[in-house]
């Protein structure tokens, strides 16, 4: 019989979801290569685009069987197929459903070249006290990823611009949680206006509303099936 060809083939994987196969020395990607046979290497020199790359070795099955099982260690296992997601983004807590509009109009017009024209959607506020969303896909990984990127700083850039024109307080989300060097020195007079935290304590809330600010959809997309 005729050996199988050995060949790589890169796989995306959501940043965020990165470390579930790096933990305990790498258990899931050694399991998966007892399983399977093909040999995974993580690389994560695409962070700044959101995600991390495993280049999976093997044959053709032992690819086909690493990548649902990779898909399966970080949660993914119901999009192994058609490897599309789609993700939801929580807009500023100042950001109305016309703010966020105009976010989308900007990010939309960058991602054409970038993202092959990932879908973005606005859902308005399912009730009192809830925020805008904006939904981005569905599509692959990588092109949703740039897209996150891309739509968060947009939102970020004209939610400042509104609280910067009407002198209101940045929100938490939009803290840089870094203590303001002005505000060491005493000079600070931006109060607070600055995107800067001056205490401890607006760095740990900075970090906790950033750190809650999104949320993974790791359900199939509907599109095309």
């Amino acid at each position: 019989a005729v050996a199988e060809v050995r060949q790589s083939m890169p796989q995306e994987i959501p940043l965020h979801l990165v470390p579930l196969l790096m933990a305990d020395d790498n258990a899931a990607l050694k399991r998966i290569t007892a399983i399977c046979g093909a040999e995974i290497a993580l690389r994560q020199d695409m962070q700044h685009l959101g995600y991390g790359l495993a280049i999976i070795t093997g044959t053709a099955s032992a690819i086909a069987q690493a990548k649902n099982l990779i898909f399966e260690s970080v949660g993914m296992g119901a999009v192994a197929g058609n490897n599309l997601i789609t993700k939801e983004v929580e807009a500023g807590s100042s950001c109305d459903i016309k703010l966020t509009g105009e976010a989308v109009d900007l990010a939309q017009l960058e991602l054409r070249p970038k993202a092959n024209n990932v879908p973005l959607r606005i859902i308005p506020p399912e009730g009192p006290g809830q925020r805008v969303r904006i939904s981005i896909g569905p599509g692959q990984v990588a092109h949703v990823a740039v897209a996150e990127q891309l739509v968060k700083k947009k939102v970020a850039e004209v939610e400042l611009e509104r609280c910067y024109r009407l002198g209101r307080p940045v929100p938490p989300e939009l803290k840089i949680p870094v203590i303001c060097k002005y505000y060491r020195l005493s000079t600070c007079s931006s109060g607070t206006k600055c995107q800067y935290c001056h205490t401890p304590d607006e760095i740990d809330i900075a970090r906790k509303a950033t750190h809650h600010q999104s949320l993974w959809l790791t359900a199939p997309s509907s599109a095309g099936s």
